[in-house]
């Protein structure tokens, strides 16, 4: 796919430890109905549809929905079975065959088969997104059993590539969205591959994007959707979503909640209500000294700490002047606090990582080698060095404010969405840049409108998720090169992440 901007960030060194908030007992609605709170997410005017990519779909597809397997994160290797029984790939052939379990079913009793996992990815086909992640092709050999075939001619990882179909996509009923593929899409795929000038790539790559914005665009009413995951979605407001219990889920023996309430994490000052009040068994959420104390001392609270190299980091459009020149960003990089943004933004959870590469810091040792290490660099607050790059890209300092080449003051907003926590870290961060004499304001968004307009490229700066989520660091390479169904909007994985190792 042609893609026509590309985007880079900088780490602002707030890195996440994933609190996870526990509330000793669940809220239980009726002494017959076990009800679990959780804390989610949804857009607020969003539609009812799971492989909406534009940031306002309202269905948590974590809930109700399945992957094939479940990656097992904590190990950094192998899988949990979900909707597949078994898998192997054939190195020699480069395909993957995977097995599905017939005791796998819909919501409404029909089984899970091939053909729902074959429409699932023509969806990425649509998307001209599969062609990344180098599937080139799917065969049907019966009702349970599917082969994927891998382009044996590009060199993307062969783990990376079953780990994208086990765990990276949910698996959408064919009943719901067969009815969007084209019958011609192999043709569409191979031309719109072809020569990216031709008229006949251009065609097909029009037809491809105009049958996957009318397949994620659809509102399905609730009643429509059919679910494989372990509830199914009962009804929604601006505030709540209702879960009920899917029944017919492969695993539904082990889920023991009849219901789950979904409260709506607009803000982090609405979860930590909803904690304080003992609505939610689970949220992750950051907090500041004070509420952390507040909430920890009602309901048997408590929380683990989970060490992470994701948080937030400054993003730039990179075709916007003047933060298409590298030493422009390089600069700002050196301009950053991380230390003071840490104790501003996370003071209970956060943490520093030594090098802004993406990794845990576990795994700086495991993957880069003592040579490499020392490669990178650190971007610790120097605001001399920040000067010199700003001065050798065309900057001046007048009086006590920079002026850009083009004589016009250095002035731009960063936008955030309204997190509690983000917003705190840019406050301080915008008033650091305007001490050292750049006239940075902070645009604080509603984050449903923030969701929307940041995936269409309509912000030149702003904040929003760095870093990998489990011990590989394939997350940050994805969020880097590829999109990644699990943490990536479609368009926010056009970023270049400005990194160390990436300048």
């Amino acid at each position: 796919m042609n893609l026509n901007r590309k985007r880079l960030g900088i780490s602002l060194g707030v890195g996440s430890a994933m609190v996870l908030s526990l509330v000793g007992v669940p809220a239980a609605h009726a002494s017959t109905t076990t009800t679990l709170g959780y804390a989610g997410g949804w857009a607020t005017n969003g539609i009812a549809n799971p492989v909406n990519t534009a940031g306002n779909n309202t269905v948590d597809t974590g809930l109700a929905y399945a992957p094939l397997a479940h990656y097992k994160y904590t190990t950094d290797s192998g899988y949990y079975p979900a909707l597949a029984k078994s898998w192997s790939f054939n190195t020699k052939a480069n395909t993957l065959t995977v097995h599905l379990n017939p005791n796998a079913k819909w919501s409404n009793g029909s089984p899970v088969t091939a053909n729902d996992v074959y429409v699932t990815f023509e969806l990425q086909f649509l998307d001209m997104n599969a062609e990344s992640w180098t599937l080139t092709g799917m065969k049907i050999l019966n009702p349970t059993t599917i082969v994927f075939q891998k382009d044996p001619h590009e060199l993307y990882n062969t783990t990376m590539f079953e780990r994208q179909i086990l765990n990276n996509n949910w698996i959408v009923a064919a009943a719901n969205y067969q009815q969007y593929i084209p019958k011609n899409i192999w043709t569409l795929v191979k031309q719109a591959n072809g020569n990216p000038n031709a008229s006949s790539t251009k065609k097909a790559q029009s037809a491809l994007t105009a049958a996957y914005t009318k397949a994620t665009g659809y509102n399905f009413p609730l009643n429509q959707l059919l679910y494989d995951g372990p509830w199914t979605l009962s009804r929604v407001t601006s505030a709540q979503e209702l879960y009920v219990k899917n029944p017919y889920y492969v695993f539904a023996k082990n889920v023991t909640a009849d219901q789950v309430l979904d409260i709506n994490q607009t803000t982090n000052d609405v979860i930590w209500r909803a904690l304080e009040n003992g609505q939610v068994a689970y949220a992750g959420v950051g907090y500041s000294p004070t509420v952390y104390k507040a909430v920890m001392s009602v309901h048997d609270n408590h929380y683990i700490n989970i060490p992470q190299s994701t948080g937030m980091a400054l993003f730039f459009n990179e075709n916007t002047a003047p933060f298409n020149n590298v030493k422009v960003r390089q600069a700002l990089a050196y301009l950053i606090d991380r230390n003071s943004l840490t104790k501003i933004a996370e003071p209970e959870d956060g943490f520093v990582p030594k090098y802004e590469d993406g990794l845990i810091e576990m795994d700086n040792s495991r993957y880069l080698t003592p040579a490499q290490l020392k490669t990178l660099n650190t971007y610790s607050l120097n605001q001399s060095k920040a000067a010199s790059l700003l001065k050798s890209a065309g900057f001046k300092k007048t009086g006590s404010s920079w002026v850009m080449p083009n004589g016009k003051p250095f002035k731009f907003n960063v936008y955030a969405p309204n997190y509690t926590d983000w917003d705190q870290g840019v406050d301080a961060l915008v008033s650091d840049l305007q001490k050292f004499g750049i006239q940075a304001t902070a645009s604080v968004i509603d984050a449903t409108t923030y969701a929307q307009e940041e995936s269409e490229g309509k912000y030149p700066v702003y904040v929003n998720w760095w870093g990998g989520w489990d011990l590989a660091p394939s997350q940050s390479y994805n969020q880097l090169y590829i999109t990644d169904n699990n943490y990536c909007s479609r368009s926010r994985c056009l970023a270049v992440i400005f990194s160390p190792s990436s300048a």
